[in-house]
Parts: C-alpha cells; structure tokens; sequence
C-alpha cells in the first residue's frame, strides 16, 4: 500500500508535460506506431528525480526498461 503522500506526489510528476510525452512515446513504441524503436532518454534531472520518474514510466507502461548509468554506484 503506497502512503497517500507518495501516491499524490507520483500524481503530480506524472502531470507533467514532458514525462506525459514520454509515456505517449513508449506507449506508441509498443503499438508499432512509432516503426523501429528508437533510444528514450532522461535528462536535465537530479539522479534522485530520475529515479522517481523511471519508477513512475514503470508503473504507467507495464514495459521492462534498461537503465544505463555512469557507473554502478550511480546504478545503486
């Protein structure tokens, strides 16, 4: 059970603009819409809100991701 205040927060991050059309993106990507995939990025964000994002991208898509970092203390 997520705590109401995480919950409103992931709704809130998911609101956003630009994570919306990176949902948009990997949901067309996985109905063939958008021919062969092509590498999704995050940047311009804090390790920390990253995180966030990529559970939250987890959560609305269902997909499996990759994640490639720097280094596997970043990956931790």
């Amino acid at each position: 059970m997520t705590h109401p205040a995480i919950r409103e927060l992931f709704q809130s991050l998911g609101r956003h603009p630009a994570f919306q059309e990176l949902v948009r993106r990997v949901n067309a990507e996985r109905s063939g819409a958008a021919g062969s995939p092509a590498p999704l990025s995050l940047s311009g964000l804090t390790v920390t809100a990253k995180a966030l994002y990529l559970a939250l991208l987890w959560q609305l898509t269902e997909r499996p991701l990759l994640v490639i970092t720097e280094s596997t203390r970043q990956a931790e």
